[in-house]
């Protein structure tokens, strides 16, 4: 468990997120990670695309080489913290090589951001997450980007709280030896939590009574009567 984590990136800071809760698990647990880079082709031979391939295949070995360095970059910050790291540029479309990755390397992690790189021809988080999500047969880790400002003092509170929503079914509680894992690693306090849906609405011959009504109710109920 959390012995090789793979990390989906593409170049942006918004993606990098997700690499000191990478960190900190890889440490804790003398874990391997695995940043991987997708670049896609964008070449087709056919009709009228055919007259621009020499322009897309120069792009697509500019953006391959970028991917390596990028990569070798972080690669080397990384190690140089103690950290375990491999390296992976593969091509296609994004979400496939992701998956074949995390499958041949029997990685036990995926770990990334909820959304990488801005700009409608540049999306790529948006998508591929949620391709991924509905695709993979292993843990993902997720973090959602947020805005600039919003990470300061993150190590303060890194895995500090764990909340575990469950539904009382098998299903849910196949997370619980995830938790429990983390919990111990990193002295978390966990909580669990079962949400109760309440969508009924009761009536009686005074009044008519919601969720609300019945809150406020239960409330004038146990106030303290003077006298």
């Amino acid at each position: 468990m959390f012995k090789t984590i793979l990390v989906p990136l593409d170049g942006s800071e918004r993606a990098e997120r997700i690499l000191p809760y990478v960190q900190e698990l890889a440490l804790r647990f003398n874990s391997i990670m695995v940043l991987i880079q997708v670049v896609e082709p964008h070449i087709d031979f056919s009709g009228s695309q055919a007259a621009h391939q020499d322009e897309a295949l120069e792009n697509f070995k500019r953006e391959s080489k970028q991917a390596e360095v990028y990569l070798k970059g972080l690669k080397d910050l990384l190690e140089e913290k103690g950290l375990h790291v491999q390296v992976e540029v593969a091509y296609g479309e994004a979400i496939r090589p992701i998956i074949d990755i995390a499958k041949g390397m029997s990685v036990d992690l995926i770990a990334m951001t909820s959304q990488g790189k801005t700009g409608l021809s540049r999306v790529f988080y948006g998508s591929v997450t949620a391709g991924i999500i509905h695709q993979v047969d292993r843990p993902l880790l997720l973090i959602r980007a947020q805005g600039d400002g919003e990470f300061a003092n993150m190590e303060a509170y890194m895995y500090t709280t764990v909340l575990v929503p469950l539904d009382g079914s098998k299903r849910a509680e196949r997370i619980l030896p995830y938790v429990e894992r983390l919990a111990v690693g990193f002295n978390s306090k966990v909580i669990f939590l079962q949400v109760i849906e309440t969508t009924y609405a009761y009536m009686s011959p005074y009044t008519f009574y919601t969720d609300a009504g019945l809150e406020k109710a239960g409330r004038e109920h146990s106030m303290p009567q003077s006298g």
